[in-house]
C-alpha cells in the first residue's frame, strides 16, 4: 500500500475521494494508513479527471486539474438546421445545432458531412448555446449531415438525427437518375397519364416536384415531356426549373 502510492514512504498529501484529506509531512505513516484503509473499505463514486499542462519555461510546468465525482454526457445534438437543403455544388452553406449539458459543463461538437469528411471538435460551447458551421460540397449528390457531442471529461452522446441535403439537383431529371435522357420524358408521361411516381424536388425547400418542370413554368404537364424530347433530339433549350 505504501510502496505503490508513496514512493518517498511518507506522503506529503492524501486524498480519499472528497471525504477527508491530510496535508503535511508527518514523520510516520500511521496517520495516513488509517485514512487509506478507511477509504479502501467503503464505496466511493467514480471520479472523472481532466488534466492540462502548461509549459511556462524549460524548468517550470504548470498543472491544472479538475475532478468530478459524477459525470453525465451532454444531450444528443438537435437535428441540424439550415436555410436551404438544395443548392448548387461549389457554394458554401451554414448549419446550426444545439445541445445541453446536465452537469453545467461545456460542450464540444463534431460535424460529419456525409461524404467521409468531418470537422475537428469545435468549442467548447456553454450548455444551450448554438454551434454553427459552414461547409462546401464540390460533388453533386445527397448527403446526410449529423453531429456528435461530448463534454470536457470525454463523455459522449449518440449521433444526432441526420439532415439530408441535395447538392446540384438536376432540372429535367424527372426520374432522379443523375442524367437527362428520354427515360425522363417517359417517366413524366407515366406520371401525368398513368398515375406513376411524381418527380422529386429541385428547390431550396426540398419539397415539391420541380425536378420534372423542364419548361420552368411552375407546372408539371405534357409540355415538359415535349420540352425534354425537343432538348434531347432536336437541340432545343436545356431544362430550367422555376
Amino acid at each position: 500500500m505504501i510502496a505503490k502510492y508513496n514512493f518517498l514512504y511518507v506522503p506529503t498529501s492524501y486524498y480519499d475521494g472528497g471525504f477527508d484529506a491530510m496535508i503535511g509531512g508527518e514523520p510516520g505513516v500511521a496517520p495516513y494508513q488509517t485514512l487509506i484503509q478507511a477509504a479502501g473499505i467503503r464505496p466511493v463514486d467514480d471520479l472523472y479527471l481532466m488534466v492540462s499542462l502548461n509549459y511556462i519555461s524549460t524548468s517550470e510546468l504548470q498543472i491544472h486539474y479538475e475532478v468530478a465525482r459524477q459525470n453525465h454526457a451532454p444531450s444528443v445534438a438537435s437535428q441540424p438546421t439550415t436555410d436551404c437543403v438544395m443548392f448548387p455544388s461549389g457554394s458554401s452553406r451554414s448549419f446550426s445545432t444545439q445541445a445541453t449539458e446536465p452537469d453545467g459543463e461545456q460542450i464540444l461538437y463534431r460535424w460529419a458531412f456525409g461524404n467521409g469528411d468531418s470537422s475537428t471538435w469545435m468549442g467548447p460551447y456553454n450548455s444551450g448555446d448554438t454551434c454553427m458551421v459552414s461547409y462546401q460540397w464540390t460533388t453533386p449528390g445527397q448527403y446526410d449531415i449529423k453531429i456528435l457531442t461530448k463534454d470536457n471529461y470525454q463523455a459522449s452522446a449518440a449521433w444526432s438525427a441526420p439532415m439530408t441535403i441535395t447538392v446540384d439537383c438536376l432540372c429535367g431529371d424527372a426520374n432522379n437518375s443523375a442524367t437527362v435522357n428520354i427515360s425522363d420524358a417517359v417517366f413524366l408521361i407515366a406520371y401525368i397519364f398513368a398515375g406513376g411516381t411524381a418527380p422529386g424536388p429541385c428547390a431550396c425547400s426540398g419539397t415539391g416536384n420541380a425536378q420534372g418542370d423542364a419548361s420552368g413554368d411552375g407546372k408539371i404537364n405534357i409540355s415538359d415531356a415535349v420540352y425534354l424530347i425537343a432538348y434531347i433530339f432536336a437541340g432545343g433549350p436545356p431544362p430550367h426549373c422555376e
